[in-house]
C-alpha cells in the first residue's frame, strides 16, 4: 500500500483507499442518515460524508469506529466550526468514558506501519462485506462494525 502523504498541496490531508472504505463503513453503518440532523440520503450520495471526532491527522484513530459519524454537509460543518458544542454533541452520542479514551489515545504519538495499513484495510473490506450481507438480508437502522485494531492496542481499554 502507498504511503499517505500528511498533506496535499491545498494543506488538506489526502485520502487514500483505506479512508474510501472507512468512509463508506460509516456511512452505510448510519442507514445513509446523518446522525444529527437525521436527513436520509441515498447509498452512495455524496452529501454524507464521514465526520471524525478527533482530527483524522492522528492515524491510531482514524480508522476507528468509535472516532466516526455520519455527517450531511451542514453538520459536518456545525460540527468543525462550534468546538465546544460539538464536544458535548460527542459525549452525549458515545458517552463521556468513550471520549475519554478517545482523547487519551489521540494525545499519544503512535505510528501505524505500512503492514498494519494492509490488514487495517482488510479487516475493513470484511465488515463492509458483512454489513452489506446484512442490509440485503434486510437490516434496517444502524449495523455497528468492529474496530479493525483495538485501542487497548495502544496501551488502554477499548
Amino acid at each position: 500500500m502507498k504511503a499517505l502523504k500528511r498533506k496535499s498541496r491545498h494543506g488538506k490531508i489526502k485520502s487514500d483507499k483505506l479512508d474510501r472504505v472507512f468512509s463508506k463503513l460509516v456511512r452505510e453503518r448510519a442507514g445513509w442518515r446523518c446522525e444529527r440532523c437525521g436527513t436520509q440520503y441515498e447509498p452512495h450520495a455524496q452529501g454524507l460524508h464521514c465526520s471524525h471526532i478527533f482530527s483524522r491527522r492522528c492515524l491510531a484513530l482514524r480508522w476507528h469506529p468509535s472516532n466516526a459519524v455520519a455527517h450531511c454537509y451542514a453538520c459536518h460543518m456545525w460540527y468543525g466550526g462550534n468546538p465546544i458544542l460539538g464536544a458535548e454533541w460527542a459525549r452525549g452520542i458515545l458517552g463521556s468514558d468513550a471520549v475519554a479514551e478517545l482523547s487519551r489515545v489521540f494525545h499519544q504519538y503512535i505510528p501505524i506501519k505500512s503492514a498494519d495499513k494492509l490488514e487495517i484495510l482488510a479487516n475493513l473490506e470484511r465488515s463492509y462485506d458483512a454489513m452489506l450481507s446484512r442490509r440485503v438480508g434486510g437490516k434496517l437502522g444502524r449495523i455497528e462494525f468492529e474496530s479493525p485494531y483495538p485501542l487497548e492496542n495502544f496501551g488502554g481499554s477499548a
